[in-house]
């Protein structure tokens, strides 16, 4: 390995400790609907990382600090952070007992890990702003131009420049790349300017110029002919029809790939033995235990259902019904994710698209605490359920489940005229 690899890929792994160690050492209170961090934590911890965002302001949200917003997903996409419940309804972020075994691993076996976390579990619709433009950046065609540019020179790319034919194609690839920008930045891929003249929109990068690094020419070719993105990341092969398939089988199957574990094709890269391990993947198995969800139709009007691991995702979908009255004459879905029409769903039996509720158990859903799903009922008229899973009991089963808590009076299915 290089110096300049070296360097390349240390302000990312230094961030993400300087981030981890103080959410560990402070008692850091989340937002409900987002969970994400409060606006005086992130203007607080943006004068501790190695590129500040400048012009930051306490006022500003998670999403306007690109480097933050990636560092905290990488911490709960790779299982170091999680939520946990505390008293008046606050949900509080810590590090895992996961975190420990990441922090006895090398400088460069860190930084791998974070790429896997990135490339493989972070869902990438979660890191733009603007969901409603949102579509799959296009990171093939932008390595693909990059990985003709000399590493370490900078390549101006300003409107009025009188460059080769390809300065015009890399300055669009990069506006459509919109925040990624800054995130493949921060894992070392390139530097670049912005064109201060345009500024950004909606997560736009105007980039006047960029220099590849030596690190990007290394890393770059494998992920794009081992590990395809379509292929590897959870939430992209959710959207082809597989929900519930392990990233080495799926890429086996299509690719005929035989690694098993994403690290192993970047172990070549490091010849004096820098890269020999990666933490496990998490089992996507079964985990046991019952289940306690709040199920909330509004702030003052919410049910808390418990159901067993054992249950299927109908049985609570007809809990949910039981709780509020209502009369399970509609098609149904559970957004995972807990966006709407996401493919992160599990659908009622009768829909044409699975998986289908009868046939998932809740113990299956790979769930963590402070997950918010959202619960649609009713196509047409959109009943919309904010379902929390608050806790998960260990032991002990349900012959079926229950209600244990109510609070305000469920409206009517129907409101009929006279």
């Amino acid at each position: 390995m290089t110096d300049d690899m070296l360097e390349a890929m240390y302000p990312l792994c230094r961030d993400f400790e300087t981030f981890m160690d103080y959410v560990g050492r402070s008692e850091v209170t989340v937002s409900k609907k987002n969970q994400w961090l409060p606006r005086r934590v992130l203007y607080e911890l943006n004068g501790l990382v190695s590129r500040p965002e400048p012009g930051a302001t306490p006022n500003k949200d998670q999403i306007s600090y690109p480097l933050l917003h990636l560092l905290y997903h990488l911490g709960r996409a790779g299982r170091l952070l999680q939520v946990e419940a505390h008293k008046a309804n606050r949900w509080i972020l810590k590090p895992t007992e996961r975190y420990g075994q990441y922090q006895q691993l090398s400088l460069v076996e860190q930084y791998i890990f974070l790429l896997e976390t990135f490339w493989v579990d972070v869902n990438w619709s979660d890191m733009v702003r603007d969901r409603g433009v949102w579509g799959l950046p296009p990171l093939d065609s932008m390595f693909r131009v990059l990985l003709r540019l000399p590493s370490d020179r900078v390549s101006r790319l300003a409107a009025d420049d009188d460059g080769d034919d390809n300065t015009e194609r890399i300055r669009d690839l990069l506006w459509y790349m919109g925040e990624f920008v800054d995130y493949f930045a921060a894992f070392g891929f390139w530097t670049f300017e912005e064109d201060k003249g345009e500024g950004r929109y909606k997560g736009r990068i105007a980039v006047a110029a960029i220099t590849p690094t030596s690190l990007f020419k290394k890393i770059g070719p494998v992920l794009l002919q081992e590990r395809p993105l379509q292929l590897w990341n959870s939430a992209m092969r959710r959207e082809f029809g597989g929900w519930a398939e392990r990233p080495r089988r799926l890429v086996r199957k299509v690719c005929e790939v035989k690694s098993s574990s994403f690290y192993e094709p970047f172990v070549r890269l490091f010849p004096n033995g820098e890269l020999q391990r990666s933490l496990p993947r998490e089992p996507r198995g079964f985990q046991d235990g019952i289940y306690v969800f709040q199920v909330s139709l509004s702030r003052s009007c919410w049910r808390t259902i418990a159901v067993s691991a054992r249950h299927t995702v109908e049985d609570l979908h007809r809990a949910i019904q039981r709780a509020y009255r209502f009369n399970d004459d509609h098609l149904y879905s559970f957004f995972l994710d807990g966006k709407k029409w996401s493919f992160h769903s599990v659908n009622s039996p009768y829909s044409n698209q699975g998986p289908h509720a009868n046939e998932v158990l809740i113990g299956e859903l790979n769930l963590l605490l402070g997950q918010r799903i959202l619960y649609l009922f009713d196509y047409g008229d959109e009943w919309t359920f904010d379902v929390l899973l608050r806790e998960i009991r260990p032991g002990g089963d349900l012959v079926k489940p229950e209600i244990i808590e109510t609070r305000g009076e469920a409206p009517d299915q129907y409101t009929y005229w006279e």
